[in-house]
């Protein structure tokens, strides 16, 4: 990726920042790696113009696996059974229809498009997902609203992790193929971050990083030990605590909010390689106030 922060001066960078530092506290080496993002997705922008044709249909990712598009897409019953797609990951407040449900593995997990937004949080469960359905060679669609921030940073973590690319490698690999995508700076900090876990363990090589020249995503997938996979309603992330001076909040549909615990609707199993849970055709809501309070409701 070129040094592309001249196109940005600092005014203009120290206006964008000014919400993360509230709720995140960057730090310098942080902001600087974001910069470079920003900035190359600016120039990406003007050689990947968004057209009237990116609308149609969901952009392909990953051959014969992995869709990305926005809730269009996800609520056309006819382009799903066109492409064969049969799990969702939907990233948005936005339920989808129970003739969509009822066909359909779906993950719902319910976030808001803001900065002060713990994304990362969901990254285990819906990298699992993913995983799941690949093993099993199911097509999946991950969307949000309009397929631009929630649902390309679910897009990154997942091919960070397993296609073992830094974070630079992969929000290219995506932008060519969706020209529209750009999680929020809040989304992007969490993903740096999500890279700095995946170094730690060795998922990423140490040599990769953001100021090495990239090389394109292999999309051949090498399954791994499906026993790794860990049930999505055995192990929900932890709530994590943002402090945040504007004291601003997940727009989630929480027990607070909706009176009851998140829901787990399911009429058919999602059969687990190594245990009996079942993630099931329906409708998972993963709301980080009461994720662990999450119970299944059956048809």
């Amino acid at each position: 990726m070129a040094d592309t922060s001249l196109n940005m001066n600092d005014q203009q960078w120290n206006m964008m920042m000014i919400p993360l530092k509230f709720t995140w506290q960057p730090t310098e080496n942080e902001s600087i790696y974001l910069k470079k993002l920003v900035c190359f997705r600016m120039e990406q922008r003007e050689l990947l113009p968004f057209t009237r044709e990116d609308l149609i249909s969901p952009s392909v990712i990953i051959d014969d696996f992995l869709y990305h598009g926005d809730l269009k897409h996800a609520m056309n019953k006819a382009l799903l059974e066109e492409l064969n797609i049969r799990c969702i990951i939907n990233a948005c407040d936005c339920p989808l229809g129970q003739d969509i449900l009822d066909q359909r593995h779906v993950l719902w997990i319910n976030v808001e498009d803001a900065t002060y937004t713990d994304i990362a949080e969901h990254f285990k469960i819906t990298n699992e997902f993913l995983h799941s359905c690949k093993t099993k060679g199911e097509k999946v669609l991950v969307h949000c609203e309009m397929g631009v921030s929630r649902s390309s940073s679910i897009v990154l973590a997942y091919l960070m992790k397993y296609h073992h690319d830094s974070l630079e490698e992969a929000y290219d690999y995506l932008v060519k193929r969706r020209h529209c995508v750009e999680p929020n700076l809040g989304f992007l900090l969490q993903l740096i971050r999500y890279e700095r876990q995946l170094h730690k363990t060795n998922e990423i090589a140490q040599g990769k990083n953001m100021y090495q020249k990239s090389s394109p995503i292999e999309t051949s997938y090498t399954v791994k030990d499906s026993a790794a996979i860990i049930s999505p309603t055995d192990e929900l992330t932890e709530t994590k605590t943002v402090k945040s001076k504007t004291k601003k909040k997940n727009n989630t549909l929480s027990s607070e909010v909706s009176g009851q615990a998140p829901l787990l609707q399911s009429s058919n199993s999602f059969p687990h390689p190594r245990s009996s849970w079942s993630l099931c055709r329906g409708l998972c809501c993963c709301s980080p106030s009461s994720a662990r309070n999450a119970k299944l409701y059956s048809k």
